[in-house]
């Protein structure tokens, strides 16, 4: 029995059915919800990027929907706030996002980074 459920085609991985975790530039199926955006899971450690449901990465972050999120035993899970990543990831934190590594881009306001800085504020 194969576990595959992806097939390859121009450096992209393509869903067949169910979800997918990288491997190698393909897709192998592991249980859960991942589908990749526009029919590509990204490689090289990065995370697949979710249409709904969750995501089951090889690196550390997922970006769903312009909303910042955290991996939970392997599931790719969105959290409040409203981040997105730009060469890392962000968990939130009293409501807002701040970045672990990388840029945090918001797309609602909670946070920026500059200059390796993060600066965070509340919206009443």
């Amino acid at each position: 029995m194969s576990d595959w459920c992806c097939v390859p085609r121009a450096g992209c991985c393509v869903p067949q059915a169910g979800c997918c975790v990288t491997q190698g530039g393909c897709c192998v199926t592991q249980g859960g919800c991942c589908v990749p955006r526009a029919g590509c899971c990204v490689t090289h450690g990065r995370c697949c990027v979710t249409q709904a449901g969750c995501c089951v990465t090889q690196g550390r972050c997922c970006v769903t929907h312009g909303r910042c999120c955290v991996t939970q035993g392997g599931c790719c899970v969105t959290q409040a706030g409203c981040c997105v990543t730009q060469g890392g990831c962000c968990v939130t934190h009293g409501g807002c996002c701040v970045t672990q590594a990388g840029c945090c881009v918001t797309q609602g306001g909670c946070c920026v980074t500059q200059g390796g800085m993060t600066f965070i504020w509340n919206v009443h």
